[in-house]
């Protein structure tokens, strides 16, 4: 069955299915192209009747919107959505909560559109879940927020933004390329004996690190003449992102993780599943990755760095 006057919106966003769109219903499957969440499949009764397209009086399930765009980005595939693999969907992606990781996705964004100096680039609506955002209200509620930092100008039209740089933007993007350019990793974990941090950090940190092109930076690791304080911040300084395993819940972690959070880095929260109750309230919030074994860390802190860190 193919888009008729009845089957108008998207199931998960709710935006119109316009010329641009397609909703084919395959009996057990239904396939759906959206300008804002990209192209998938709802695979199965179950979640079909989950996400319905006709009388749909649920709220618009934005966050998995944003969810289903990234991963259609990343992999330029069709998103299949199962009743079995829903939970596992919403937790595969990090969707950033503070301003200073959505400005640096949104000045990505805006670099590669942007060819020569004075050039004015088109941000439309259905790009709101590719920037992490909710929907056109937020995307412009940010926009003004760049303006006011004298990063760049915009002004609305029919179907989204034009959005130019200022010189503000131009220096904040230098600074955001010397930044992504480093290869360093630092990983904050607890320092200890025990057998299974060990294995935790050669096994599941470390290998998931270099197999996505960066190279860790644990700082009882280095040889160095500093004192350990001013060692730790040099590190965190020139690292491109941080790992930090809560498991322990050392304090020194707490305080490395939140240190980087300040420069604008993004922190990639990991805790042994059985301790989460024990995170403290400031980072629970947080999406971390939980783990009960170091093979399942190691193949789970691979997916979350090749989704989030540009390279």
């Amino acid at each position: 069955m193919t888009m008729d006057e009845e089957i108008t919106i998207c199931p998960i966003c709710h935006h119109n299915l316009d010329n641009s769109g397609k909703y084919e219903d395959h009996m057990n499957d239904v396939e759906i192209d959206c300008n804002y969440c990209g192209k998938y499949t709802l695979h199965g009764w179950q979640i079909k009747n989950r996400f319905p397209t006709k009388n749909n009086e649920n709220h618009p399930d934005e966050e998995l919107s944003i969810i289903i765009r990234q991963h259609y980005e990343q992999d330029n595939k069709r998103v299949i959505i199962t009743e079995n693999n829903l939970d596992e969907l919403r937790k595969s992606i990090y969707i950033p909560n503070n301003p200073i990781e959505l400005i640096d996705k949104i000045m990505q964004y805006i670099n590669n559109k942007v060819k020569y100096i004075h050039e004015t680039i088109n941000i439309p609506f259905s790009d709101s879940p590719l920037l992490f955002l909710k929907n056109q209200e937020e995307l412009q509620k940010m926009l003004k927020f760049l303006s006011q930092l004298k990063y760049i100008n915009y002004r609305k039209y029919e179907d989204g933004f034009k959005c130019s740089l200022r010189l503000g933007g131009w220096e904040y993007l230098l600074k955001l390329k010397s930044k992504s350019d480093s290869k360093q990793v630092f990983v904050a974990m607890r320092i200890s004996d025990d057998m299974e941090l060990k294995n935790l950090y050669d096994n599941a940190i470390s290998p998931a690190i270099i197999d996505t092109g960066f190279t860790p930076c644990r700082i009882d690791m280095k040889e160095h003449n500093e004192k350990i304080c001013d060692k730790i911040i040099a590190e965190i300084k020139k690292s491109n992102f941080m790992v930090a395993d809560f498991t322990g819940q050392s304090c020194n972690v707490y305080y490395e993780a939140g240190f980087a959070m300040g420069l604008g880095k993004t922190v990639i929260f990991c805790c042994k599943k059985d301790e989460v109750e024990n995170l403290k309230f400031d980072t629970r919030q947080y999406n971390h990755i939980l783990w009960d074994n170091i093979e399942g860390l190691k193949k789970a802190l691979i997916d979350r760095i090749s989704a989030t860190i540009k390279k």
